[in-house]
């Protein structure tokens, strides 16, 4: 059995091979395909009634999504919106460095301004329903995330990798922040979340 990553070699390689396949899609884990090649299908209310809270308590909700892995620097974007009053954080995806997130966060779930949501097909979705997209990984293949948030029209932060630079510099609605600078992504973040750039609630 083959698992591939992309559409363009589900529908080349099985041909040459002979093998049943299954595509993994953009921020699918292989562990969340199960043996019939299928990733379930989540339902977005659980997420969209937590932002709806946030916004009663007058909160602005960041968003982020992506595989769980220690390259994607999730801890440091949990640090950085810790340090920001009124601002809450939804966190979704799925992988190993899951229980050391929880972790980081736990001084943020006390007053419900963090919620770790597990994987969400199309997870894109979600960012007509927040503030700002942020994206904090240490090193991007191409950001095919990061084009997606941008795309959407909401605010989008991310680190300028040359890739970022290169890919996302067109759109007016993108942020590039410094990820060595201390304290830059919590500042970054702080200046788009200002009352004036709060969306519509879902």
């Amino acid at each position: 059995r083959i698992s591939c990553v992309s559409s363009d070699l589900v529908n080349n390689l099985p041909k040459r091979l002979a093998a049943r396949s299954t595509v993994i899609y953009n921020h699918v884990s292989a562990i969340s395909v199960d043996e019939h090649g299928t990733t379930g299908d989540e339902d977005l209310a659980p997420a969209l009634g937590w932002i709806a809270e946030q916004r009663t308590r007058g909160r602005r909700v960041v968003l982020a999504f992506g595989l769980f892995l220690r390259r994607k620097n999730f801890d440091a974007l949990i640090r950085a919106i810790e340090s920001l009053g009124g601002v809450s954080l939804l966190l979704v995806g799925r992988g190993p460095e899951e229980a050391t997130l929880k972790n980081a966060a736990c001084g943020m779930e006390t007053d419900g301004r963090v919620l770790i949501h597990p994987f969400l097909p199309q997870p894109a979705r979600l960012c007509a329903f927040v503030d700002v997209y942020v994206s904090c990984s240490q090193s991007e293949g191409f950001g095919l995330a990061n084009v997606e948030a941008a795309r959407s029209g909401t605010p989008t932060i991310v680190p300028c990798h040359a890739v970022n630079l290169e890919v996302l510099s067109g759109f007016s609605n993108v942020t590039f922040y410094n990820p060595y600078a201390s304290h830059h992504l919590s500042e970054t973040v702080k200046g788009i979340v200002a009352p004036s750039a709060q969306r519509h609630a879902p």
